[in-house]
């Protein structure tokens, strides 16, 4: 959040676009702060974004139920969704 702005409803986007977009962000923020849930190939994301200098978090999709050990979430077929905070 910039300024005190409202958070913005969330968007689709490529992650391309979205890499650019957040190298567009940086100028108006001390910090960036990001996080997303990925499976096992989902890392490549993460090296970018710290590449970039975000400060950023993977969360894993399992469930960490003990009666359910090492099934996935029942929310793990929805698409991946990235919140992005700003410290300015």
């Amino acid at each position: 959040m910039i300024d005190g702005a409202k958070p913005q409803p969330p968007q689709t986007m490529k992650p391309a676009v979205f890499l650019e977009w957040v190298q567009k962000q940086k100028p108006q923020a001390r910090q960036i702060i990001s996080c997303y849930k990925a499976g096992p190939t989902g890392f490549w994301l993460h090296r970018q974004l710290t590449a970039l200098g975000v400060r950023n978090y993977v969360v894993c999709p399992v469930c960490l139920d003990e009666r359910r050990q090492g099934e996935p979430s029942r929310f793990s077929r929805r698409r991946h969704v990235v919140g992005v905070g700003f410290v300015a």
